[in-house]
């Protein structure tokens, strides 16, 4: 079922938006506020509002693919934490600071893929909502 024009118009200008806006909360996540957890909820939500007013059709999209990328996203982020405590002797330690240019170290990495496994994470789990609703009882 798919939702009226005026939603899908209007879904089709704020998507974009809320994902500059999700990977804005991400990427200064070190410098205010918000972060990896919060952006991934926001890009999550673009998933969810593209759901809601297109629906899930066939080929669109690859759950395998999702999945994969949620482990990746995990996996780098388990290395950078055993990193942290080979290099910096403390699980997860700020081990890059003014070595890479990043004056806030691993901060902002750790931002992104934290960012990027909640993001996918909520994908899959609204998309594997919405086809059991499809589905039907």
């Amino acid at each position: 079922m798919e939702m009226s024009i005026i939603c899908r118009t209007t879904t089709g200008f704020l998507a974009p938006m809320m994902l500059v806006f999700g990977i804005y909360i991400i990427l200064a996540g070190h410098l205010s506020p918000g972060g990896g957890f919060q952006g991934g909820v926001i890009l999550g939500s673009v998933v969810l509002l593209l759901l809601i007013a297109f629906g899930t059709r066939e080929g669109r999209f690859s759950e395998n693919v999702a999945s994969f990328m949620e482990d990746i996203s995990g996996l780098l982020l388990i290395i950078v934490g055993i990193l942290g405590y080979v290099v910096g002797n403390a699980l997860f330690s700020n081990f890059l600071v003014d070595k890479v240019g990043l004056a806030a170290g691993t901060i902002p990495v750790i931002n992104v893929l934290v960012g990027l496994k909640v993001g996918v994470a909520f994908v899959v789990l609204f998309y594997t909502f919405f086809k059991y609703l499809e589905r039907g009882p």
